[in-house]
């Protein structure tokens, strides 16, 4: 088995990593959702809270992007870039992430 396929073998470890640190190639948006299907939302709101601590940077976007959100409603389909994608996952899934 390929050696990137083995981090998925068991879940509850995986997630526990993703608790701590991201792994490549693993969107925030799918570690969220694998989080909420293997732990629950516990997990996947620290995961996301992590996610928005390490980029500050995008703290502003996010803001807006939440205000969108919440004044329009979900989109049919998230947009791919990250701060649209911390709105979507925090109203779909009924996250609480807080933006610095």
């Amino acid at each position: 088995m390929l050696g990137y396929f083995k981090l998925f073998e068991d879940p509850q470890r995986t997630v526990a990593e993703l608790l701590k640190a991201p792994i490549n190639a693993f969107s925030i948006g799918d570690q969220i959702e694998f989080a909420l299907c293997f732990t629950g939302p516990r997990e996947a709101n620290q995961i996301l809270q992590r996610f928005v601590d390490q980029r500050s940077d995008l703290h502003s976007q996010m803001r807006r992007a939440i205000e969108r959100v919440e004044r329009e409603g979900l989109p049919e389909y998230p947009s791919t870039g990250y701060p649209d994608v911390v709105a979507w996952v925090r109203k779909a899934y009924g996250l609480e992430a807080v933006i610095g």
